[in-house]
């Protein structure tokens, strides 16, 4: 029996469940040494895993039924959940009677305070995935997430939601989230995750990119898609690859997106884009969202050769189940690209903040992930970026700065005839993406003053007495050193 309808599937109470999970241990941590021993014992079939399981009779249920795909005797099940409730859980679709025993149509992994849903593996269910494959929470959905800027009290739109991860997240602090989908059992997975992890502003609606919400338009604080991005010739999933040629999905989000933001409102994309050479990757994207009333963050993490990218994502498909009747060929696939004049393909995110004025964009290129949430650290960096577009070393120069949370001095130390000596400075912030800068070892005696109580001239004319020198020549250093701690986020025009 396919899963209920997500409206069903949220006005059910399954409150039991989530109690259930939390008295008998089923956590993130219980879920993580699942994975962990299923590793170490060479990807063995789930009844291994479970046999090797050392744990508590209870949480062994709940990890056979949701974690590894194992029906589980009714007898069992039962005085665990309360008969009503696996009654109510069996009508919804969400379980399923079989003899004497029970089977989960999702898998529900607790991840981050939140109680996840997706579909099993292939190699727990033993048969190839689907077109309506659910998948779990990937590399992909935890970059976007970290990049989402927090708009409390607002109206977020998560597109291609999934298994809900996204969605779940900003309802945490949005009023209001409006999650779309084409794959009507992605959106029941979903439904389940948001019931079961509490949240209740969360409205789900079935369609492609816009189509479900055309009375949204101009009216989103934040957008989020992490789409079906991978750039395939043909495709067996829609959570992988949608029916568009090329980079066209993520081209359709960047041109179309903004106008469904309200004033000041923010649009996060995730995806893969062609260009055709190394050196102009970002120009694609740029293209996009050139005159759409928006600020522009081009972020890059990789570059790739087509036949890199093809032989990586065959590779990864190829694990992850894809169907055996759609045969992953490496030449159709270069094929398909030299037909488009695909020379290069890119992975990044583009984010978008819609802004009256004089709009900017700018490109990085970020190989390594955000520690943690880079939300407010963009947020930063485009106040930032804005700030600069009028601002000049000179009149900086009278004005205070003041250092984010987060920013770490990395102080290294060289030996060598007289000892140790300082050797480099590097700045980084440890709580979003790192942003790397090295400076000169002077540096430090500027960095150290930034308190924002004085202005860098002010901090120039300090320098100058505690070492001698004169205050004018300090100070162009000083000031180019306050424009690009501003243009990497590191610090802040003080208040």
């Amino acid at each position: 029996m396919p899963p209920a309808s997500p409206q069903h599937i949220l006005g059910a109470d399954l409150s039991a469940l989530a109690a259930a999970f939390r008295r008998d241990g089923y956590t993130d941590a219980s879920c993580d040494e699942v994975q962990s021993l299923t590793r170490a014992l060479g990807l063995p079939p789930p009844q291994v895993t479970l046999r090797a399981l050392n744990a508590p009779a209870a949480l062994r249920t709940h990890t056979a039924l949701w974690a590894l795909g194992l029906p589980v005797p009714e007898a069992e099940l039962a005085p665990l959940l309360g008969p009503p409730l696996v009654e109510r859980l069996i009508t919804l679709g969400i379980l399923n009677r079989g003899a004497g025993a029970i089977r989960a149509e999702f898998s529900v992994i607790p991840s981050d305070g939140l109680l996840t849903t997706r579909d099993f593996d292939a190699v727990i269910t033993g048969k190839p995935a689907g077109d309506d494959y659910v998948l779990g929470i990937g590399p992909s959905t935890r970059r976007l997430a970290a990049l989402m800027v927090p708009t409390p009290g607002g109206l977020t739109l998560d597109l291609g939601t999934g298994q809900g991860f996204l969605a779940i997240t900003a309802s945490q602090w949005s009023s209001r989230v409006i999650a779309t989908d084409v794959n009507r059992r992605a959106l029941s997975a979903a439904a389940f995750s948001a019931n079961i992890s509490g949240r209740t502003n969360i409205e789900f609606r079935e369609g492609s990119y816009f189509e479900p919400v055309a009375d949204l338009r101009g009216k989103c604080n934040l957008i989020l898609c992490n789409p079906p991005f991978v750039i395939q010739p043909s495709g067996d999933r829609v959570c992988f690859t949608g029916a568009e040629r090329g980079d066209r999905c993520i081209q359709h989000l960047v041109e179309e997106g903004p106008a469904y933001l309200a004033p000041g409102g923010w649009l996060s994309v995730l995806g893969n884009w062609t260009h055709t050479d190394e050196s102009d990757w970002a120009d694609t994207p740029m293209q996009w969202a050139k005159g759409r009333q928006c600020d522009v963050w081009i972020i890059r993490r990789q570059s790739w050769s087509p036949r890199a990218y093809a032989q990586s994502w065959i590779d990864e498909l190829t694990r992850n189940g894809a169907s055996a009747d759609r045969p992953l060929v490496l030449d159709e696939w270069l094929a398909y690209y030299e037909s488009l004049g695909i020379r290069r393909i890119t992975m990044g995110a583009v984010v978008m903040h819609r802004r009256e004025g004089k709009n900017w964009a700018r490109f990085d290129t970020l190989f390594s992930d955000s520690a943690g949430d880079a939300g407010p650290q963009a947020a930063q960096l485009f106040e930032n970026q804005t700030t600069l577009n009028d601002l000049t070393p000179e009149l900086l120069l009278h004005r205070a700065i003041v250092p984010v949370r987060g920013l770490e001095i990395d102080l290294r130390h060289r030996f060598g005839e007289q000892g140790f000596a300082p050797s480099s400075i590097t700045l980084r912030n440890t709580t979003g993406f790192p942003m790397p800068l090295s400076v000169q070892l002077g540096a430090l005696e500027v960095v150290r003053r930034l308190d924002g109580s004085r202005s860098l001239a002010q901090i120039a004319a300090e320098v100058a007495q505690v070492h001698g020198g004169d205050p004018a020549s300090l100070a162009p250093a000083i000031a180019s050193l306050g424009m690009e701690l501003l243009r990497l986020g590191h610090a802040r025009l003080a208040d």
